[in-house]
């Protein structure tokens, strides 16, 4: 684990993550003098029989799984298709590793963006190596389509194997707050458009609109676009990788530059 002095002490972080998905991040936070508030907002739950596409095992080209949430509850349906000799891709570097955890060889990471948009630069997703074959993504119920769009533009053939959803989780934010001793937060921490969907919800129906102006460690640059979208009016930092690593390092720029300095892209 990273540097383990004291930079947060005195912040306050809400974590949004589903339950059981933070534990990491917040002991990276308390570690480092701050205050975690847990505050998941969405449950993950499986699809029961996802149904596998009807595709020879020798078209596929590659499977790619863009969550830990995918490999977690997807990893044992799609194993009948994953490919010989093809590209088995985890989105993240938490996926590829929950990939080498569950025993699987993942390719290798692109040196700079391990991201949806970093993994389409990469020679194995190409024009030449992907046209004409099928290429499997695993992942949740509602997911983004940048992969599949890209992918059939290049000619692919691209199907989908929806494994989980997110589903959202009344939950009291005021008393939440109150029991952990924060009266407003220092940042908020959004892992999912989704997530900053129901949150923006919850706190409009429980008069805490105030809320929306704390500053935003977002995981993508896609969750930060859908805050802004949604009236987040803080500062907001992108994670520069989709990991608690860099989500840490999101919330440490924001607690520690100088104040009007610029936010994330």
């Amino acid at each position: 684990m990273p540097n383990r002095t004291p930079r947060l002490r005195g912040i306050s972080v809400v974590v949004t993550r589903p339950a059981g998905q933070s534990a990491r991040l917040r002991e990276m936070i308390e570690v480092r003098g701050g205050t975690a508030v847990l505050l998941p907002l969405m449950t993950i739950e499986p699809v029961i029989n996802p149904g596998l596409p009807n595709i020879e095992r020798e078209r596929i080209c590659a499977v790619i799984f863009v969550s830990v949430n995918a490999v977690r509850l997807g990893l044992k349906a799609v194993r009948p298709l994953l490919p010989a000799g093809g590209a088995i891709i985890g989105v993240g570097p938490a996926t590829v590793a929950a990939l080498r955890t569950a025993g699987q060889m993942p390719m290798a990471m692109p040196d700079i963006d391990a991201s949806s948009e970093g993994w389409l630069t990469t020679t194995v997703l190409s024009a030449a190596a992907v046209a004409g074959r099928v290429v499997v993504i695993v992942r949740g119920r509602g997911g983004r389509d940048l992969l599949t769009h890209t992918l059939r533009d290049r000619g692919a053939e691209v199907a989908h194997v929806e494994v989980y959803q997110r589903v959202p989780k009344p939950i009291a934010v005021g008393a939440t707050l109150m029991a952990a001793d924060v009266e407003c937060p220092d940042v908020l921490v959004l892992t999912s458009a989704e997530a900053a969907e129901h949150l923006a919800h919850l706190l409009d129906a429980q008069g805490l609109q105030g809320l929306l102006a704390v500053p935003v460690a977002a995981l993508s640059a896609r969750i930060a676009d859908r805050a802004r979208d949604l009236g987040y009016g803080g500062r907001v930092e992108i994670a520069e990788e989709a990991s608690d690593a860099g989500l840490l390092k999101a919330i440490e720029r924001l607690t520690t530059a100088p104040p009007g300095a610029a936010g994330g892209p």
